[in-house]
């Protein structure tokens, strides 16, 4: 049976919604691939408009994953989160692995992660005043910990913080 006039339309039609929505959600912040297409999902656009949407945006590059991981991990590092973290955070997005290491590392040359903790957990001491030494080093390290830095740089600067005060 052939596709009649009026069904090639509603399939346009589709086609032309799901690519509003997705630059509506790109207005707001660059998205990976995955995301616009797990959003999609959620408004209940068919896999075939999903496909010819994502298609689109990739022809005309609004959306580039390359691109997105190296902004998501530029934005990350300034808040500052840790190697971890943001690596979880770009698989969550549907980053591929080779994208997430290949931009990680170079990400990484120039980051002082040490510093980066040292001044975190500097500011964030001030809000442990009546915790004893060990329940300080608790909180420090399980605050370090979940922003996704490394363990071994989180125990050198919590052991030199607490030696110096």
């Amino acid at each position: 049976m052939e596709a009649g006039p009026n069904e090639k339309i509603n399939k346009d039609s589709e086609n032309k919604k799901a690519l509003s929505a997705a630059s509506r959600l790109l207005k707001f912040r660059p998205r990976s691939e995955q995301e616009i297409a797990e959003r999609l999902a959620q408004k209940e656009f068919s896999r075939a408009a999903i496909a010819v949407t994502i298609s689109y945006l990739k022809k005309h590059v609004f959306i580039d994953d390359d691109a997105f991981s190296q902004a998501w991990i530029a934005s990350r590092l300034k808040k500052p989160y840790g190697e971890y973290r943001i690596r979880l955070e770009l698989k969550q997005k549907g980053i591929a692995d080779n994208l997430i290491a290949k931009n990680l590392s170079a990400a990484f040359k120039d980051y002082d992660e040490h510093t980066a903790v040292f001044d975190i957990a500097r500011r964030r001491l001030e809000h442990y005043y009546d915790s004893d030494n060990q329940s300080l080093r608790r909180k420090l390290y399980g605050y370090l910990n979940r922003r996704g830095f490394n363990q071994r740089t989180i125990i050198q600067t919590i052991n030199k913080l607490l030696n110096e005060s």
